[in-house]
């Protein structure tokens, strides 16, 4: 009888040293996913932030636009409601010392230029229209 005698213990160990490696690596895959899914929901949360973010911007743009609009209307508004009645009283002016024969001392011709109040209001609705249409 002849009988063979193997030492299977070197090749029980690399067994056993290779079931540890895949332990382990399971171990590293499966915090790697942990790490990737608690990441991955950062960003959707931030990313949300900036949706909700961007949405309060563009809202604050519209209604400061709605009131830069509506400074101009109320700017030209004011502006036409003192020049209309100013223009008529200049003109009456220029008539009035034209046509009295020099019995009326008149103020100078640009008179509403030398009161910086009048000319304020005379020319605040054009400055408000011109800017109106480079914007």
């Amino acid at each position: 009888m002849v009988a063979c005698v193997l030492d299977i213990s070197p090749k029980q160990a690399a067994e056993q040293e290779l079931i540890a490696q895949h332990q382990h690596v399971a171990r590293l895959n499966a915090e790697l996913e942990q790490k990737v899914a608690d990441r991955t929901h950062a960003l959707l949360s931030t990313l949300m932030q900036l949706k909700k973010r961007g949405q309060e911007l563009a809202q604050a743009l519209a209604a400061e636009q709605e009131l830069g609009e509506l400074k101009s209307c109320f700017v030209s508004m004011a502006s036409h409601e003192f020049r209309t009645p100013l223009t008529a009283v200049l003109t009456s002016a220029t008539l009035i010392g034209k046509y009295s024969g020099g019995k009326l001392v008149v103020a100078p011709q640009n008179g509403v230029a030398r009161t910086p109040r009048l000319a304020c209001f005379y020319g605040f609705g054009r400055c408000a229209s011109q800017r109106r249409r480079v914007f």
